[in-house]
């Protein structure tokens, strides 16, 4: 039979347990909400490359075709291509940047509701870390499950905006022949 003192310490292991999973929590979700907004502000800068080089190019445009001589034809051919994969990097950007739907949290009616239903499991406050955890974690899973989302549409976006400055760069050695 264990005595009082044995099932004491188990409680305060179980309540000490309770509040490290609480703060490891914590420390979790706000690492993935700084997550969150250095995904959104690194596609913005995707946004920004895309504007500043198709600007270039579409500003450089008109006079190589009018003041060299150039293959007007070619031009245009590695205009195009140059396009097509700048423009999926731009909507991979506006996809990563998109607010996305997640889950949240109860509001304060029905958290009040749960509490007062459940008060007699609510008599020590790891009860309420526990409570706590059981509230944060599906939105913790869905904004990591966004961020992951995100983090695919940056990594292609910027893989296709290196694909345009690759054949920008291979046009130029083609074009001058």
């Amino acid at each position: 039979m264990e005595s009082s003192k044995e099932k004491g310490n188990e409680q305060n292991a179980y309540y000490l347990a309770l509040k490290e999973v609480k703060e490891i929590g914590l420390f979790s979700f706000a690492l993935e909400e700084k997550r969150e907004e250095h995904l959104i502000s690194q596609a913005t800068q995707m946004l920004t490359a895309f504007s500043i080089f198709s600007a270039s190019i579409l500003m450089a445009l008109p006079v190589l075709l009018q003041y060299t001589s150039v293959c007007r034809i070619a031009l245009l051919k590695w205009t195009k291509a140059v396009f097509v994969p700048l423009i999926i990097s731009l909507c991979l950007s506006i996809l990563a940047q998109w607010r996305y739907r997640y889950d949240g949290m109860k509001d304060i009616e029905e958290i009040k509701k749960h509490v007062y239903k459940n008060i007699e499991s609510f008599s020590a406050e790891y009860s309420f870390n526990e409570f706590w955890g059981m509230q944060i974690a599906p939105i913790h899973k869905s904004i990591m499950r966004n961020n992951n989302k995100r983090v695919v549409f940056v990594k292609i976006s910027m893989f296709c905006f290196l694909i345009s400055i690759l054949i920008l760069v291979l046009a130029s050695f083609f074009l001058r022949r």
